[in-house]
Order: structure tokens, then C-alpha cells, then sequence
């Protein structure tokens, strides 16, 4: 839950949820179906689904991890690309990417706001937002049965655009310690990047990983 500290991490069986998203007025986040869901007391639910590893749903995330500290235009370039933020060249795209983001998350009852005096870019939804992720079968742990710890980490890191360190410590239930070699081998063959922001780090696919599943995806156009 954003905004809600005591309902945080909370775990909730299949009907207990469904009967809460019948009864709350709320926004809520679908974290594996990427997907948005309004429901407020009257009318229609709006509905809004993100295409898989999109920039939009990248950014929404980068967003939802950033909670009420908002992101930068500088924050937001570094998760898109490992060139140094420059305003000049890179901060009117930016703004345009943000203001298509913008009115997609205004279908569904968020806003997406910018203080000037700070220089920061949140999320205002109007309703209680719900960050919901499932159970899968497929954890770190099992995918870790089936794949070396290096397939396992890359599996798990493009899920999404962005994974915090000490989420994939969590995770995987390794120290820090235990779980460098294996990033830094990552880094060192290019698959994967390590992008610092401030006090906490965290890493993303690096150009030889994006690369790859590019051609796949034109593989599979082209069949």
C-alpha cells in the first residue's frame, strides 16, 4: 500500500481481495499483470495496462519505489540510459515522455505533478493506491533451481526497469557480500549496469541484454 504504512506487506488470500477491490474506493496496482485499476464507488472502472518493459511502465515503477521523494529529470534519464543527464540535450524529451505518461495516468485517477522549488516529478493519486504483487510460482528461489545465479539475478532484474540491491538481497536471501561477485561479473560482461542514486544503488539490464532481446522480439516478428 503507498501512503499507508500500516498496511504495508500485508498478505491477502484470492477472496479477500476480490471482496476489497468490490468494496474500496482505491486505485489498485497490479505489479506482474502491469497492470492499473480504478475503482471508484460509482460509474464505470477505468482500466489502464502497460506493454511489457514500455519506458511508461519503467518510469511508473521507478516511480512507486520512489514513494513521496519523488524523481528528477537527472533520476529518471539515469534509469533510461547510462549517459551522464545533460539538460540541454536530454531534458525536452524527457518532459514530453512525462507529459504522455501524464495523461495516461490521469484515466486513471493519478496525477503526476511537478514542484518547481525542488525540481521533482510525483504521484498524486486521488484515491488510495494498492501496490499488489503476486505469489508467484516463479520466485528468485525456484528460478534459481532451474538457472545459475547469474541467469537467476538477469530473470529477476527485468522483470523491471530498475531493482534496488537490497531488494534482490531480500530476494535471493543473500548478503550483500555473497551476491557482489556474481553482480560484478554481470557488470564486467556488460549485461547488466549499476546505477547509483544518492545513498541507495541498484542495477538494470546493460546494452548487451537490451540488445538481445531485441533480436528476439524480431526473431519472433519476422516467424
Amino acid at each position: 500500500t503507498q501512503g499507508d504504512a500500516s498496511r504495508r506487506n500485508q498478505v491477502i488470500r484470492e477472496p479477500a481481495l476480490r471482496r476489497r477491490l468490490m468494496a474500496e474506493r482505491a486505485i489498485f496496482w497490479f505489479d506482474s499483470e502491469r497492470m492499473l485499476l480504478g475503482q471508484a464507488q460509482t460509474g464505470p472502472r477505468s482500466i489502464l495496462e502497460f506493454s511489457g518493459n514500455s519506458p511508461e511502465l519503467m518510469a511508473f515503477r521507478l516511480f512507486l519505489r520512489a514513494e513521496g521523494r519523488g524523481l528528477s529529470l537527472a533520476e529518471i534519464h539515469r534509469a533510461r540510459s547510462p549517459h551522464e543527464f545533460r539538460e540541454e540535450r536530454h531534458g525536452s524529451a524527457l518532459r514530453m515522455f512525462l507529459s504522455r505518461l501524464r495523461q495516461e495516468l490521469k484515466k486513471i485517477g493519478i496525477e503526476l505533478t511537478y514542484e518547481r522549488t525542488v525540481g521533482r516529478y510525483r504521484l498524486r493519486p486521488r484515491l488510495p493506491l494498492y501496490w499488489i504483487r503476486a505469489r508467484a510460482n516463479k520466485t528468485p528461489a525456484t528460478i534459481a533451481q532451474n538457472t545459475s545465479r547469474e541467469e537467476a539475478l538477469l530473470k529477476r532484474i527485468a522483470m523491471e526497469g530498475f531493482v534496488e540491491t537490497s531488494v534482490l538481497c531480500t530476494e535471493f536471501g543473500l548478503s550483500r557480500k555473497t551476491l557482489h561477485p556474481t553482480l560484478r561479473a554481470l557488470v564486467d560482461a556488460g549485461r547488466i549496469q549499476l546505477v547509483r542514486r544518492g545513498p541507495t544503488s541498484g542495477y538494470r539490464l546493460g546494452q548487451r541484454a537490451v540488445a538481445r532481446a531485441s533480436r528476439r522480439r524480431a526473431v519472433k516478428r519476422v516467424g
